[in-house]
């Protein structure tokens, strides 16, 4: 039940199909809670349980190994559907920081966090972009860019379609305030 929901719902916002996926998550959330609690759709509380677990039957047992995934599908719905900034910049972010979690436990099974990770992060930038926040949404530009050769991210760069979009939402930051 868990996987196919999963990929359902992520197939529905790769489509766009926001409606429809936001009825399959309603669904599949109210299954999440009663396995995981409600910490599973309160992305910081989350984390915070996560964070210093360093074995992944353990992550297992406290979250589903798709979360960082699913956080960031959940971000894309609320960023684009529900144009609710400050709930798409939680997802993004916490997405982010689980999914890097993922790759340092099990970089083998994590293949896809690795490929989302980063899209997760400038997502992340953009809505506190779409919210007003442009300072926070540079500081998530400029830590991105700082990460170019994957030092700090188990070399797991972002790729470079990203940094072009990096270098239009500078056009678009630096445009708007002057």
């Amino acid at each position: 039940v868990e996987g196919g929901s999963w990929r359902f719902f992520k197939e529905l916002i790769n489509l766009g199909n926001y409606n429809q996926a936001e009825i399959v998550y309603k669904k599949f959330s109210n299954h999440l809670i009663k396995r995981y609690g409600e910490a599973v759709l309160n992305p910081e509380e989350l984390y915070e349980k996560l964070k210093n677990i360093e074995d992944l039957e353990e992550f297992g047992r406290v979250s589903p190994y798709f979360i960082g995934g699913f956080y960031y599908y959940l971000g894309m719905l609320y960023l684009n559907h529900f144009a609710d900034y400050q709930k798409a910049s939680a997802f993004f972010k916490y997405s982010f920081e689980i999914m890097l979690k993922q790759v340092k436990i099990a970089p083998a099974y994590f293949e896809e966090a690795a490929d989302l990770m980063w899209l997760a992060k400038f997502h992340e930038g953009l809505a506190y972009r779409y919210k007003g926040e442009i300072d926070k949404a540079l500081e998530v530009y400029n830590y991105i860019l700082s990460n170019q050769l994957g030092e700090f991210t188990y070399n797991i760069v972002p790729q470079k379609f990203i940094l072009e979009r990096i270098s239009e939402e500078f056009r678009i930051l630096s445009g708007s305030t002057q």
